[in-house]
């Protein structure tokens, strides 16, 4: 009984310092966990990023073609040519309003609209609107110096904002952080 007595210290303290190593071991491996699962988030969002970022591209590219085909009417420049090409940079923007709800497929001015309630934050849906708000702008506009300038700044204008929103919504910064979290973590 002795014995035991005087071993019983060392049992605790042996106990103690297991039971140390296995919280330290379970918060080493919440940790890591945690880690892995910001990581994977991190590389879902820049998967999607990488996928938005050539529609933008198209975007930026039809919303300059149009602003140049504004920008090239003159008083003596043929109206039907002006109206088929404007019908054309319409078409590409109707397509593209028609691709980007493969990312956001709910927006405020949805001609269609749905049965569900919208439930994407505003940032998502106002790049549709400013699509729609520019297509329209383009389809309203009758060849005349004065509208076609108004029109033309306020085309500036729209695609400056698009060019706003598309660095929010594809942030360098960020994309960045996350190739430093992947070479962090091999």
């Amino acid at each position: 009984m002795f014995e035991k007595v005087f071993h019983w210290p060392i049992d605790l303290h042996l106990d103690l310092a297991a039971l140390l190593i296995a919280l330290l071991g379970a918060a080493f491996s919440v940790g890591a966990w945690l880690n892995q699962r910001r990581v994977s988030q991190a590389s879902i969002r820049i998967e999607r990023d990488n996928d938005l970022i050539p529609w933008i591209n198209s975007l930026i590219d039809i919303i300059v073609e149009a602003e140049f085909l504004l920008r090239s009417w003159t008083p003596t420049l043929d109206e039907r040519e002006f109206l088929a090409k404007r019908n054309a940079s319409l078409a590409k923007i109707a397509a593209a309003i028609d691709k980007g709800r493969l990312f956001f497929p709910d927006f405020a001015r949805d001609v269609v609209g749905s049965a569900k309630p919208v439930a994407a934050p505003a940032s998502h849906k106002a790049i549709l609107d400013l699509l729609v708000e520019i297509y329209d702008l383009l389809n309203t506009s009758i060849p005349d110096v004065t509208s076609l300038t108004e029109t033309r700044r306020d085309l500036l204008v729209k695609k400056r904002d698009l060019v706003r929103w598309a660095q929010d919504e594809v942030q360098v910064a960020r994309r960045g952080q996350v190739i430093k979290l992947r070479h962090e973590n091999m």
